[in-house]
Formats: C-alpha cells, sequence, structure tokens
C-alpha cells in the first residue's frame, strides 16, 4: 500500500505544479478547446515526471536550465498551434518543474535541487521587478538567479531560502 500512497502524493504534487504555472500564465489562444488544454496538461505532467528522474543524484545549474529549455521546446513542438504566441514561455516552465521539484526535495525523494520556483513571492522578496508569467527566455531566468543569490544569506542555497520565505509569506 505504500507505493500506492505515494503514487498519489506524487499525481498530486505533479497537478499541483502545473496548475501553480498555469494560474496566473496566459498559456491559450482564446479558442481553445478544454480537450486540448487537457492534453497539454497532461504532456506537461509528463515531462515533469520525466525530468524529475534524473535528479536523484546532483544536477548542476546549466543542466537544470537545459531541462526546463527542452520542457519548452517540447511543449511548443507538440502545441503551438493553441499556445499563445506559439510557445511555450521559459517562465511557465521554471515554475512547473521547480515546484514539482520542491515537493520531491521536501519529501526526501530527490537531493536539494539547483534552483527555487520563481513566482511573484520570490520576485518581490528580493526586489526584482516583472513577472515571472512573461519571462521568456533563459537569459531573463539567469539573471533573476543571480540577483537572488547576491541577497541570499553567505551559506544559504536557493532552495532553502525560497522555502523561508514562502512559509513567511503565506
Amino acid at each position: 500500500m505504500r507505493k500506492e500512497k505515494y503514487k498519489f502524493i506524487q499525481k498530486e504534487c505533479l497537478a499541483n505544479s502545473v496548475s501553480a504555472s498555469f494560474q496566473r500564465a496566459k498559456i491559450y489562444e482564446s479558442n481553445t478547446s478544454e480537450k486540448f488544454r487537457l492534453k497539454l496538461r497532461k504532456c506537461f505532467k509528463n515531462l515533469l515526471f520525466s525530468h524529475s528522474e534524473t535528479y536523484k543524484s546532483h544536477i548542476n545549474e546549466e543542466t537544470h536550465c537545459d531541462n526546463i529549455q527542452q520542457i519548452c521546446d517540447e511543449l511548443t513542438k507538440a502545441y503551438k498551434n493553441i499556445l499563445i504566441d506559439r510557445h511555450f514561455r521559459y517562465g511557465v516552465a521554471q515554475k512547473g518543474i521547480n515546484l514539482y521539484l520542491k515537493y520531491l526535495w521536501c519529501f526526501g525523494k530527490i537531493e536539494e535541487p539547483p534552483h527555487c520556483p520563481i513566482d511573484s513571492i520570490v520576485l518581490r522578496e528580493a526586489g526584482i521587478g516583472g513577472a515571472w508569467t512573461k519571462m521568456d527566455s533563459r537569459d531573463e531566468y539567469k539573471i533573476i538567479i543571480d540577483k537572488i543569490k547576491k541577497i541570499i544569506k553567505s551559506g544559504q542555497s536557493l532552495a532553502e531560502w525560497e522555502l523561508e520565505i514562502w512559509n513567511k509569506n503565506t
């Protein structure tokens, strides 16, 4: 039964990660049917799950950014006809994978992830303007990560810092 319990929690974490990524981001063209919206969401969950398998051991930042880009590229290729601006934004992909990794890390299933979910709470705490939902490139993402690294306590990781501020702000 233990395996079934974990499977349930895993599916809930995937669903929550996708929902949190999509909730404030305009993803779809306005005429997109519910059928295609559900297909995209399912594909995103599958990509989050498959990429998370590589985080059971340490992943460096470049590989992590490559994973985010691969998610964007795969979703763009498969769903460009229903996506606003015909592509899946980097900011939405990073939120999904980083949040899912945060759950797995908190459950002790993976090592500490290299980054944290970048969202409005994180941007506000770091004193960074803009909207994570509009972040559209690896370069923009890396600039934000570098700015956050400069304000966190010495010896504290991005994941630890975000967990602390999230708990404080919610």
